[in-house]
């Protein structure tokens, strides 16, 4: 605990000192990390928000609200966790980070059974990124969201073209499976 002041101390000090430094709002982010990693979250989550307020056009502060939604999904904390990736996806739309929070915002509405934002979510990933694995989650999450909605042609049409742009990786069993359990519940054996 002596460690943990120490640090703290040394952080504030020097971010109150030299709040124009370019070092300060990385020092939030390493004192945030060394919380979480600590396991003390919930001054993570205050010494990110701090980051956010205080640098709010930082590269940090995107990496910042990013750490907040994890942490608030990790913490079962679901509408702040929305409110969060949701700030992400508006102030931030050119980290690299952006359809992460997009997957982020999906797997959180499913999570509060809001399907049709779940689908928006994850529809703009599948139209948007490039990165294989958020494809593939996007895929996942979206034909999770049109079972719910009892949209079963939907879901099946984005199995089917989950495994068709990847025939040959593992994530096709996943789609098969979907498929099955689709036609299992409708009777089409």
């Amino acid at each position: 605990e002596k460690k943990q002041d120490a640090i703290t101390a040394q952080v504030n000090y020097f971010v109150k000192r030299y709040p124009q430094h370019p070092l300060a709002s990385q020092s939030l982010m390493q004192l945030g990390d060394f919380f979480q990693q600590s396991r003390l979250e919930e001054k993570a989550l205050r010494t990110y928000q701090e980051l956010i307020q205080l640098y709010p056009q930082s590269g940090w502060a995107a990496e910042g609200q990013f750490r907040v939604v994890l942490l608030l999904k990790r913490e079962k904390r679901w509408a702040e966790a929305i409110e969060a990736a949701e700030k992400f996806i508006r102030n931030y739309p050119k980290n690299h980070l952006f359809a992460d929070a997009h997957i982020e915002a999906g797997d959180l509405y499913l999570l509060i059974k809001d399907y049709p934002k779940a689908v928006e979510r994850y529809e703009w990933v599948l139209q948007n990124a490039s990165q294989p694995v958020l494809w593939r989650k996007a895929s996942l999450g979206m034909e999770e969201g049109y079972r719910n909605l009892g949209k079963n042609d939907l879901a099946e049409k984005v199995m089917k073209e989950m495994i068709g742009k990847f025939p040959q990786e593992d994530i096709r069993f996943e789609g098969y499976l979907r498929i099955g359990l689709l036609y299992m519940n409708q009777k089409r054996y």
